[in-house]
């Protein structure tokens, strides 16, 4: 019996550290793809399970759940903002974004409280914008003065609405799609902003798709001398392979620390920017039925990079 036990946990721990090897270097294997877009919950369970194995005097399955709860926590903060804590506030120019998914409104008053409530926003960006959102979100978004809007009756449709000035107002074509940019100016500082909506990575036909989109995004994105916000709706978490590789093309930083649980429903908006700013401040954006809807997030330039780059446009 004793002997029939031993295996059990070696199989168990056996079991474990290939789940996280794969999770890690190899998350597009078909028999963990679908879970690991929950490696939030196996971090749990894996520390759940070295409780059991501790419960039950097994240092077998202790130590490896333990172990591989590690390495995944470290997998993920790694996928996440690098910053333990939000850096301090500057006397610098710093902007204010928000995003978010008109689809995924359960009513008009939800948003109407979320700006209500916000006031300090400086420029929104809305995905799934139709020719209904069309009619309405300029009643609610007197205050920002400035929009660039591309209006469809899919779920391509964007809009970008600002209190800041908007220059170089752009619609680029990214494989099959199409995102907006924008510069915003505010205290002669300018940021280029994109807005972005990347096919769902439901097949493998659509996430080969989604791949092309983002390396069309990246050849997009670094040439830009400027301060650089991406944000949108990239339908993967901000843990996928793709996201990844993205982010170390193009030098951007995640603005998300971490996820909210008790939900099912993984994050597939995000915030990233690049090398020139920080970001002090990040939210999920909620409606009255506690759904997520968007994120936000409060960056502020850094002033040595940006004199750094400045004088090599000088050069």
């Amino acid at each position: 019996m004793k002997n029939a036990i031993k295996l059990g946990n070696k199989i168990t721990a056996g079991f474990i550290i290939l789940f996280t090897l794969l999770a890690v270097f190899a998350p597009s294997f078909p028999v963990i793809e679908h879970f690991t877009e929950y490696l939030v919950y196996v971090l749990i369970i894996m520390f759940i399970m070295g409780l059991i194995g501790l419960i039950i005097g097994s240092r077998t399955v202790l130590f490896t759940s333990f172990g591989c709860a590690m390495v995944l926590a470290i997998f993920l903060k790694n996928a996440s903002n690098a910053d333990l804590k939000n850096p301090e506030v500057k006397e610098v120019t710093n902007l204010r974004v928000a995003h978010v998914n008109l689809s995924s409104l359960s009513d008009v008053a939800s948003l109407q409280r979320i700006l209500a409530a916000d006031t300090l926003t400086d420029v929104y960006s809305f995905q799934e914008f139709t020719p209904d959102w069309a009619s309405i979100l300029p009643s609610l978004l007197t205050e920002f003065t400035h929009s660039y809007v591309d209006v469809q009756i899919d779920v391509y449709g964007k809009a970008i609405y600002s209190k800041a000035p908007l220059i170089n107002k752009k619609i680029l074509n990214l494989d099959s799609i199409k995102i907006l940019n924008v510069s915003a100016t505010k205290n002669k500082d300018t940021f280029d902003l994109y807005s972005v909506y990347l096919t769902p990575a439901l097949d493998s036909e659509s996430l080969i798709k989604a791949k092309n989109q983002l390396e069309s995004l990246q050849k997009l994105v670094t040439p830009s001398p400027r301060p650089s916000i991406v944000l949108g709706e990239f339908n993967q978490v901000y843990w996928s392979p793709e996201i990844l590789e993205f982010r170390k093309k193009t030098g951007l930083q995640n603005s998300r620390r971490d996820v909210e649980l008790g939900t099912t429903k993984m994050p597939y908006n995000h915030i990233f920017y690049s090398r020139h700013l920080e970001c002090f401040e990040f939210g999920e954006l909620n409606d009255v039925l506690g759904e997520q809807i968007g994120c936000r997030g409060a960056l502020q330039s850094i002033i040595k990079l940006a004199e750094d780059d400045k004088n090599s446009l000088h050069r």
